[in-house]
């Protein structure tokens, strides 16, 4: 009896310790995944601080309060027993920008807002599509024209990617700009397959016919390219 009274006790020490002292408070966060953003500025947004209970943490509190930055797609918090906290976030990147007002929003494939910046970025393609609402950081967009732009140039690899300057949709027309030459898409059916064909023409074919109007990709059975010499209506198809 004695001594379960002894155990029960001891017990509850523990639990007194370990629940209101400062023991188990967070004396480590470590920070994985990121690429763009600095591990600091994370540590800082998730709120949690030395006076932080390892035990009392709100773990979705610390989750929504990191998902408020545009560029953190998911996060994942897990404690680590005595002091440790571990914060593994999955970073958006940017699929292209659009202009707006003198100055350029990046935005991801899922049609967030990242950030908006005073200089075009140079590695990223500009997104055209009519009727773009005010672009302002942590909104998402949601038209169809947007997500079709977006899913186009996340479908290219860095080769064509390098080359193309711009990407919008036109009367329901996906097209690129690229090496200052239109191509049309049509829609967003065998993307491998047109940018497979868009590639050979901007590498090799449009060398060889010197200024061109436009490359059509539409139908990657029967591409076809339009030197501007020729005459309206005429074009030459892709060997």
């Amino acid at each position: 009896m004695i001594l379960g009274v002894l155990l029960v006790a001891a017990t509850g020490c523990l639990l007194w310790v370990y629940t209101f002292t400062g023991v188990l408070n967070v004396r480590e966060v470590v920070v994985r995944g990121n690429e763009r953003l600095d591990a600091s500025f994370l540590r800082a947004l998730s709120g949690i601080t030395p006076e932080t209970h390892l035990l009392k943490m709100d773990v979705k509190a610390v989750e929504r309060a990191l998902l408020t930055e545009p560029y953190v797609e998911s996060v994942e918090v897990s404690r680590h027993f005595p002091a440790t906290v571990s914060l593994d976030v999955k970073e958006r990147k940017p699929v292209g920008y659009v202009c707006q007002s003198g100055r350029f929003a990046l935005v991801a494939v899922d049609g967030m807002v990242l950030e908006s910046v005073e200089q075009a970025p140079p590695a990223l393609a500009e997104i055209r599509v009519a009727g773009m609402p005010l672009l302002v950081p942590g909104t998402r967009l949601e038209s169809e024209g947007f997500l079709q732009v977006a899913s186009l140039l996340s479908s290219m690899d860095e080769s064509l990617a390098t080359l193309v300057s711009a990407a919008g949709s036109s009367g329901g027309m996906l097209f690129l700009e690229a090496r200052g030459i239109k191509v049309l898409y049509g829609d967003l059916s065998e993307l491998e397959r047109k940018n497979s064909i868009t590639c050979l023409a901007l590498a090799e074919l449009v060398d060889r016919y010197g200024a061109v109007e436009y490359i059509d990709v539409s139908f990657p059975d029967r591409p076809a390219i339009k030197p501007v010499a020729e005459e309206e209506g005429e074009s030459l198809g892709v060997p």
